[in-house]
């Protein structure tokens, strides 16, 4: 009560509402087993590049050269990217985008963190009884989400850039950063939507790892992929990297940046828009 009394004190307590969610959830994650699953996975590419760079000849290995009847001019040929930056650019695509980021919503976002888990823990009522707008403590929360996945992802995409490439295509590294905030976003935003109700976990690692993994490795219509988040990273890695090494017949990098901006943004409503209207009961 003494909490409540000091912050009608000081005024509308809306104001800070959102930074200290964000503040007590961030702190939550980082501090939970779950992080350190994640950082394993995020840590392994780092071992993957050092053998890679202890190797020039497994670097040579993965710089294809152009395809017969490429229509690519010479200077585009010879200004693509060099095998340490190939070599950089699919882990980035499989490990980070598609491995580690993933994996990281899911247990960031749904199980026993997620609002569903709390709601039933009874601890979501307890939070919601404080005076904090429900929009207000979801954005905290979701911020939390996305900040921890970033914090925990992004030494190791670092750790990996700087032994395959290191300082020489500054470019490379500023595109990678974006791409992967923006997928982790994109992610976050259907993972925290699964995490509103229960079994959320199996949910969560169904779309993952199923839905997506699974859609893109196997023989299916060309239009399906345009449902996946995968095809849409991929586009954006192959813009920024050698056409050849990540296929063709992928989305324009424009078009698939709008793509992953518009699913964060449109789930990330849709979840906050459920949230602020549901009555969670307690177990």
């Amino acid at each position: 009560m003494s909490d409540v009394a000091g912050a009608n004190a000081v005024g509308p307590p809306d104001r800070r509402a959102t930074r200290r969610v964000f503040a007590f959830t961030l702190r939550r994650l980082l501090w939970s087993p779950r992080t350190v699953v994640v950082a394993i996975v995020a840590l392994l590419p780092v071992v993957w590049a050092a053998h890679l760079a202890s190797d020039p000849a497994l670097l040579a290995a993965r710089m294809p050269a152009p395809p017969i009847g490429s229509a690519l001019p010479i200077e585009r040929i010879t200004a693509m990217p060099s095998p340490p930056a190939n070599a950089f650019g699919w882990l980035l695509l499989h490990m980070y985008l598609q491995c580690a980021a993933a994996l990281a919503g899911v247990l960031y976002g749904t199980g026993g963190v997620s609002v569903a888990a709390d709601a039933e823990r009874g601890t979501l009522s307890l939070l919601l009884c404080r005076p904090v707008s429900r929009w207000r403590y979801w954005l905290g929360r979701r911020l939390a989400v996305d900040a921890a996945v970033l914090l925990v992802t992004g030494p190791g995409l670092l750790m990996t850039y700087a032994i395959l490439v290191g300082p020489a295509e500054p470019f490379v590294l500023l595109a990678s950063i974006g791409i992967l905030a923006l997928s982790v976003a994109a992610w976050n935003s259907i993972l925290t939507l699964f995490g509103l109700f229960r079994w959320s976990l199996v949910g969560g690692l169904l779309f993952a790892f199923v839905w997506e993994f699974g859609l893109n490795r196997v023989e299916v219509g060309e239009g399906v992929r345009f449902y996946t988040l995968w095809h849409y990273q991929r586009s954006l890695v192959r813009s920024v990297l050698n056409d050849a090494l990540f296929g063709l017949g992928l989305t324009d990098p424009g078009v698939a940046a709008a793509a992953l901006a518009a699913v964060a943004l449109g789930f990330g409503a849709l979840a906050c828009i459920i949230f602020t209207r549901r009555e969670f009961r307690v177990a």
